[in-house]
Parts: C-alpha cells; structure tokens; sequence
C-alpha cells in the first residue's frame, strides 16, 4: 500500500457511486499506522473528512480481525456536502 490510498478514500465517494464504494484495510501492525489514524480521526474532529467516509479506513492488529472487519463491512450512504451549520 502507498500512502496515496488511504488519502483519497476521503474523496472517492464523491466521484463513484455508493455500490463502488470499498474499504481499504490496514494491517497496524505494532502500531506503526496509528499517527496516520489518529490523523484520520482528528480530520473527523475538525470537520474536514466526513466520519462515514473515516469508516472506509478499517485497521486491526491481526490479519484475522482484519479480514473478518472487511467481509463484515457494508456501505452507508454519504451525503456529498457537510453541512455549515453542524458544528
């Protein structure tokens, strides 16, 4: 995986339809992508990636826990725009 992936899961459902829409998985082993998530997350705190689009990024320490998050996943439906007055 490159580090370009993960960046442009925040924009991908804008530009396909929500039955295109998949999740990247990463394996976190030792923690070595736990900035990069957090970063993810703080994103979502600050409103500049919507949380549905944040839940397309699954992580899990064990390739187990990971394949099973992935065949678990289902889509949601994300709206286009964040809204101004939700804060």
């Amino acid at each position: 995986m490159t580090l370009r992936y993960p960046f442009l899961i925040g924009t991908r459902n804008l530009e396909s339809k929500e039955r295109d829409a998949k999740p990247c998985g990463i394996l976190n082993v030792v923690g070595f992508y736990s900035p990069l998530l957090a970063m993810f997350d703080h994103a979502v705190e600050e409103r500049f990636l919507k949380p549905e689009n944040r839940a397309l990024v699954l992580a899990r320490d064990q390739p187990a826990d990971l394949l099973q998050a992935l065949e678990e996943w289902r889509p949601t439906h994300i709206e286009k725009w964040l809204d101004r007055e939700t804060r």
